[in-house]
């Protein structure tokens, strides 16, 4: 739960939220694009609460790098095919990289 959060972000600015783990940087980021809408106080965007705008519109002018990181590892790769491009359903001998 987030509690007496305030902050602006002036047009035409990029912004960055980092923290540690369980500061609330995902929840914001939840907020911000609609994932969920907020249960008390308000986002404005342009002075316009964002539960009046079209969720689809709002999260098109925002871009998110989540903290989880998911890399794959292809028995074979080809110049033609990337696992990068391809839905994980049509990929073949891929599995998701868990590390060293």
């Amino acid at each position: 739960m987030l509690r007496d959060v305030d902050f602006e972000v002036e047009p035409g600015r990029t912004v960055a939220f980092v923290g540690p783990t369980g500061a609330g940087k995902s929840s914001i980021m939840s907020l911000v694009t609609r994932l969920y809408d907020v249960q008390g106080g308000r986002i404005l965007l342009d002075g316009s609460d964002i539960r009046s705008l079209d969720a689809a519109e709002l999260r098109r002018g925002v871009g998110v790098v989540w903290q989880d990181v998911f890399l794959f590892v292809c028995k074979e790769a080809s110049p033609t095919t990337s696992a990068w491009a391809t839905p994980p359903s049509a990929r073949s001998g891929c599995g998701r990289w868990r590390g060293p």
